[in-house]
């Protein structure tokens, strides 16, 4: 769909509805320095004061009462009609949605203070694929048994879905932390009248199924926001998927509430890693520099993206489109066996996507039947996706404080060629191996905190945190792994010429217990004691 046609879609909608439309507008922004170190919770109520900030400029344009609910706002009262119709912040991009008359879109777009003025413009879900019965991939087949023996079940970790909503069934139950309905009629019942989005979600931590495992982490905790629904459910199958679509400003705001999905700021409760099996039908939508700076939030803020790249490799190259294509995320084509699915889409030297693949061929989780939750397969991108991201969780689990850069780079080391040497457009860096991936993840924390230093205790604080919430004996093996670390770092400074170092290095431990007591006073006294046994060893020597 060209910019050209969805403009003119616009238009018609527009006056067909009394000169009314949907808009979104984008402040220009006031630059202000952020607190070096700050902590993520600090970090994302910046991001939340910045924005609030920024819109109340655009609230004083157009007159808006800013202590009202802004969804209920009706706008300047004047003789005729009201010029706005509703209101919603997207205080994450300095944004808002507008329902508003076009001439006050017209006159916004002359604003110094405004940035751009754009349409709402419809956003896809990536085609459902049923595929063939003559093979099916099991997840046996990735190491995943292996794997989850070494108690790696995605612990701790959040997992964010932006797609169409999930089923009420027992594979999700104490699984779900947050649920939000964004479509059209929504709902605070869990629904899902497509099965895709269960699907996915049953990928991402679904238990075992008459002796096949379904989910990657099983143990890991879902953020899920319906975004997509059916427009239609007349015609044939094929129709109807095609029919299954939701409006870009839906999808702003799923991504503002994913960073604070409890509503309240001083609870650290956004994903991890947020799936997505979405994206525009062209590689640059009218919406895109918003989609852009949302992209960014969340890659401030330690989320990694991952996209499906998509199910249009019949079609040939470029079939990839926006978000998959953009540089912030991890966007994952499928495998059919050890071979590129044809379906899946094909990328360009300019893009330089797909980045990983998996497979994406008749995978085992829950669908929707005639009367309800099935267990049953779908072949699609979106199924090699969320196989990326529960892979992801289970890094996360090893090395809680790993971020883009550093996944990507597990990732791309551990990935086998499938195509040309090194990256190509169909395949990517390759196939990613699961147990490879979890080996170097491995290996890369052992290096962080073997040699003690100050910048462990980080590790130690979560550590210690997650086996007091769980119980969990991965957390305390943890911990005792990062004990023998420090003793290992005392008996190497003590009474050498890097002695200052030890000094700092206590008296950093010191000002951590007067902070957190609960978590580091125990710590601090066998500290103590390892010191005094090391002086009467090195004074009996």
């Amino acid at each position: 769909m060209s910019r050209f046609f969805v403009f003119l879609l616009t238009v018609c909608i527009v006056h067909s509805n009394g000169l009314y439309g949907t808009f979104l507008v984008r402040m220009k922004v006031d630059q202000s320095p952020r607190a070096a170190g700050a902590s993520s919770i600090n970090e994302l109520n910046f991001i939340r004061d910045r924005g609030l900030q920024n819109l109340k400029k655009l609230e004083a344009i157009l007159k808006l009462d800013a202590d009202e609910d802004p969804r209920k706002l009706s706008g300047p009262r004047s003789v005729g009609s009201p010029k706005v119709k509703h209101y919603e912040r997207y205080w994450f991009i300095n944004s808002a949605r507008l329902i508003m008359r076009v001439d006050l879109a017209n006159e916004l777009r002359k604003s110094a203070a405004v940035a751009e003025v754009v349409s709402d413009e419809p956003v896809f879900v990536d085609q459902i694929l049923l595929g063939q019965k003559e093979y099916s991939t099991e997840l046996s087949d990735l190491g995943l048994p292996e794997i989850q023996e070494l108690d790696l079940l995605g612990q701790g970790i959040r997992i964010g879905i932006i797609d169409t909503g999930l089923f009420k069934h027992k594979e999700f139950d104490n699984k779900v932390i947050s649920y939000k309905d964004f479509t059209e009629s929504p709902s605070h019942e869990m629904r899902d009248e497509l099965g895709h989005g269960s699907h996915v979600a049953g990928l991402l931590v679904g238990g075992n199924y008459s002796g096949s495992q379904i989910g990657i982490a099983p143990k890991s905790k879902l953020i899920v926001a319906k975004v997509i629904e059916p427009i239609s459910a007349e015609g044939g199958k094929s129709i109807v998927q095609k029919r299954l679509k939701t409006f870009a400003s839906r999808v702003l705001a799923a991504m503002q509430w994913m960073l604070d999905p409890d509503g309240d700021p001083k609870t650290l409760d956004y994903p991890h890693v947020i799936n997505n099996s979405w994206s525009f039908p062209v590689a640059a939508p009218i919406s895109k520099n918003f989609f852009d700076r949302a992209l960014a939030r969340w890659r401030e803020l330690g989320i990694i993206p991952v996209f499906a790249a998509g199910n249009e490799g019949l079609q040939g190259a470029n079939t990839i489109s926006y978000p998959a294509n953009s540089f912030q995320v991890i966007t994952i084509g499928a495998t059919r066996k050890n071979q590129r699915a044809p379906f899946s889409s094909i990328g360009s030297q300019l893009s330089r996507k797909p980045d990983f693949m998996l497979p994406g061929y008749r995978l085992l989780s829950l669908k929707k039947g005639i009367s309800g939750p099935v267990y049953g397969r779908m072949s699609g991108t979106s199924m090699s996706a969320p196989l990326a991201s529960g892979l992801i969780a289970v890094l996360k689990q090893i090395d809680p404080f790993i971020g883009f850069s550093e996944v990507y780079r597990i990732l791309e080391s551990s990935a086998k060629d499938m195509g040309d040497r090194g990256w190509d457009s169909e395949t990517g860096w390759g196939k990613v191996n699961f147990l490879d991936a979890v080996r170097v993840a491995r290996t890369y924390i052992s290096d962080k905190i073997s040699h003690g230093g100050k910048d462990t205790f980080k590790y130690y604080r979560h550590f210690a945190n997650r086996f007091d919430d769980t119980r969990d004996e991965y957390y305390r093996d943890k911990m005792i792994e990062l004990e023998l670390s420090y003793m290992n770092f005392l008996e190497r400074h003590l009474g050498s010429n890097e002695s200052i170092v030890l000094r700092r290095w206590l008296k950093y431990l010191s000002e951590l217990v007067g902070r957190e007591p609960e978590v580091f006073s125990d710590l601090n006294l066998r500290v103590i004691k390892r010191l005094k046994f090391l002086h009467i060893h090195s004074q009996s020597d």
